[in-house]
């Protein structure tokens, strides 16, 4: 009878060998993340940091002066994508305070293109023997050497104060009434305003006509004035010599 010894056992079947585990430094995973970092970098020390994208040429389209023109050689060399465009339009504003649009473009990749308009003349103000255009918003836009070629309305002040160009003198407010009351007294009066005078202050102007004045008070409403001034045209007119005085509220002198 045959005889086992089971207490030691033979192991005929040996025992599988564990493959070894990869370093997640090995794996493909690794290296296209390693890739795709890297492609980043590039493309950040390309567009934020390389020359490329330098500002080599700066192009001045409109009515830049010759002084702002040469401000503008600061932006050379800097990165297109970063910088500030209200930096610039700052500068612009401040050194040409006439400049009422400008547009700022990137011309990629190294060229800056600006665009400046100034505003518009809307009447010629008079002072010291000069004339000035002015603006709608009260600016002045520079001096005139020939007023009487202009069509635009001519005011005189006659306190004579000092001008300075490229600053505001005059209130929007009160350009709006001036303009707006010329326009009406020539529509719907019949009158031919020829120059508008200013005494003391703004808050009054005196109109010019070819055989009187029209005395009108800016901070009132124009047309009640205007209304009044109808009133007095059609019932006095062959008689008015000096002026007509509107100045007070539903009332109207004449001489």
């Amino acid at each position: 009878m045959p005889h086992y010894n089971f207490k030691n056992p033979k192991i005929y079947v040996p025992t599988p060998t564990q493959p070894k585990q990869k370093s997640f430094l090995s794996t493909t995973k690794f290296w296209k993340i390693l890739l795709f970092l890297m492609g980043i970098g590039l493309l950040i020390w390309f567009f934020f940091f390389s020359n490329f994208l330098k500002i080599e040429h700066i192009e001045v389209e409109g009515t830049a002066d010759e002084t702002i023109k040469s401000s503008f050689d600061q932006f050379l060399g800097k990165n297109i994508l970063l910088l500030d465009t209200g930096e610039i339009q700052k500068l612009i504003q401040e050194k040409q305070p006439i400049a009422y649009k400008i547009e700022i473009r990137r011309g990629l990749p190294d060229t800056l293109k600006i665009k400046i308009e100034n505003k518009t003349p809307v009447l010629i103000w008079q002072s010291q023997n000069k004339s000035y255009f002015i603006a709608a918003d009260g600016y002045v836009l520079g001096e005139m050497q020939d007023p009487a070629s202009s069509n635009l309305i001519k005011v005189m002040d006659q306190k004579n104060i000092a001008v300075k160009t490229e600053t505001q003198i005059l209130s929007p407010f009160f350009i709006d009434f001036v303009t707006q009351a010329i326009g009406k007294i020539k529509d719907e009066s019949g009158l031919n305003p020829l120059a508008v005078d200013v005494q003391e202050t703004t808050f009054q102007i005196n109109v010019k006509t070819a055989n009187f004045e029209i005395i009108l008070d800016t901070t009132r409403d124009l047309d009640n004035q205007i209304k009044a001034l109808k009133t007095v045209l059609d019932r006095h007119k062959n008689e008015i010599t000096k002026y007509v005085d509107l100045r007070v509220n539903g009332k109207a002198y004449w001489q």
